[in-house]
């Protein structure tokens, strides 16, 4: 997603296209640590908070 972001819309982008990842682990089975892992709705949302508030 980043990349076709950054490809399709370089000339009109005020900041750097941000990558929102999960954590280089294995995934746990277990629900609760599984979201420390994985990316979670608040971290997506987080970070577009962030990207706005510097532009």
């Amino acid at each position: 997603m980043a990349h076709a972001l950054h490809t399709r819309l370089w000339n009109r982008l005020r900041a750097a296209v941000l990558l929102v990842r999960g954590a280089s682990s294995v995934i746990p089975a277990v629900p609760h640590l599984e979201r420390q892992v994985l990316v979670q709705e608040s971290t997506i949302h987080r970070a577009v908070k962030g990207v706005l508030r510097g532009v």
